[in-house]
């Protein structure tokens, strides 16, 4: 669970109640169950670390896996079959850009 957003207009990206041992912390505990049969799930979460996001994740028991990041990410070079969304967090929802190669 993540704090709630606070009504301070000078951080729009929802990160700024979040310290970086809050992120660190954040686990699934599924992924090591499922990482060896289905390896590419580190490979995407090791491209977004690499690409900026400050943690990445497997959502869930799959199959997305999601990072987070402070700044918008350029993530055209990902691979063809990879669907990559850059979002951002708002009050209530989420607004969603789908990419295109």
């Amino acid at each position: 669970m993540l704090p709630k957003q606070s009504k301070n207009k000078e951080k729009e990206n929802g990160l700024h109640n979040i310290t970086p041992d809050d992120i660190n912390a954040l686990k699934n505990n599924l992924e090591d169950a499922i990482i060896n049969d289905y390896p590419e799930i580190q490979e995407i979460k090791d491209y977004l670390v690499k690409k900026g996001c400050k943690n990445a994740l497997m959502s869930g028991s799959g199959p997305s896996v999601f990072g987070i990041c402070e700044e918008k990410i350029d993530f055209t070079d990902t691979k063809p079959d990879w669907e990559c969304f850059n979002v951002k967090t708002i009050n209530f929802g989420v607004i969603q850009t789908k990419l295109t190669h």
